[in-house]
Order: C-alpha cells, then sequence, then structure tokens
C-alpha cells in the first residue's frame, strides 16, 4: 500500500515538474501523454521518450511471485534410524530364571544374565520349532554375562544349557512379537 502511494506522488511531481519545465517537443505534448521513468502496470508499456524500449524502472503491482527454486545441492535426507534394541535381564539362582519380561520386541536384542547362585550358569534363547537361536557365555557365581543378536517373531524357550540344569528347573517361556 506504501509503495503504490510512494508511486503515486512520484508520478504526480514528475508529471508536474515536467510540464513546468518543459521545452521544444516534450512541451506540444500533454502531461497525460508524457512518459514516466517508472511505470504501475503488470506489463511495461514502451514509451517513445525511451526510443522504443521498455521504461528503466519497473514497478509491477499484484504480479505473481516465482515459484521457489530448490537449492542447487539439496542435503541428503537424514539416514534412517536403527531400530531400537530390545533388552531383557535374566537371573538365574540355583534351578531357577527369572526374566525382567515376558514379551519382548522382534529385532536387535542384548540379553543380560545376571548369576546370583553359588553355581556357574549360561543362557540359551531358542524358538520354538525354528533354528535361531541366541547364546550367553558362563557367568561364574556373582557375575555378569551378556549376549547379543536378532530375535524374530514367535515363542523361545529359555533355559540353562549346563548338562542338568534345565531338568532341575532353569527354563523360562519368551514370546517375540
Amino acid at each position: 500500500m506504501r509503495l503504490l502511494a510512494v508511486a503515486l506522488a512520484l508520478s504526480v511531481a514528475v508529471a508536474g515538474s515536467g510540464a513546468a519545465v518543459a521545452s521544444g517537443a516534450d512541451a506540444r505534448r500533454t502531461a497525460s501523454k508524457r512518459c514516466l521513468p517508472f511505470v504501475l502496470a503488470v506489463k511495461p508499456k514502451r514509451c517513445s521518450r525511451y526510443r522504443g524500449a521498455r521504461s528503466p524502472i519497473r514497478v509491477q503491482m499484484g504480479a505473481r511471485t516465482p515459484a521457489a527454486t530448490p537449492p542447487a545441492n539439496p542435503t541428503p535426507p537424514a539416514p534412517t534410524p536403527a531400530p531400537a534394541v530390545a533388552r531383557l535381564g535374566v537371573t538365574a539362582r540355583e534351578w531357577s530364571l527369572v526374566l525382567s519380561r515376558a514379551v519382548l520386541a522382534a529385532g536387535p536384542a542384548r540379553v543380560q544374565l545376571q548369576n546370583l547362585g553359588e553355581d556357574a550358569h549360561n543362557l540359551r534363547i531358542e524358538r520354538v520349532g525354528g533354528s535361531a537361536r541366541l547364546d550367553v557365555p558362563l557367568a561364574e557365581a556373582g557375575e555378569r554375562s551378556e549376549g547379543k543378536g536378532t530375535l524374530t517373531a514367535g515363542t523361545y524357550r529359555v533355559y540353562c544349557a549346563l548338562p542338568g540344569h534345565e531338568a532341575a528347573g532353569m527354563r523360562a517361556t519368551l514370546s517375540v512379537r
């Protein structure tokens, strides 16, 4: 709005001052036919004062802005984050296993065995009816050991793989979804 007011004020000032100072051929033209140094239009007009060329200054009102051009070097998309690692804690005592949770998310898994018993224990997680398995190494009394792997959806048997320990009660069931 301000731009329009300034442009109109300039056109009146230029037209008024041009009529007072004009001489020769310019004096014969009326103020309405005289060319202004700027044009208020969507399409610039040609003017005889500039010998068929367009006016040197153009102010276009109401014209559409050009569409934004994409940057020359677009940034590459952010890498897909790695899936969250599912964690499972297992506490082993003589002849029992206690899981920290009964259901685990499918995908990468981290299993930690805490041996609170007096004997050494290990852990094996085997898919029921399948060949997938994850082993956690032997943990001596009072020690902790850890195993990592990928678990697919299904039901898994969790047990101590040392001879006689599973039969003595060191077993549990885990669901992976």
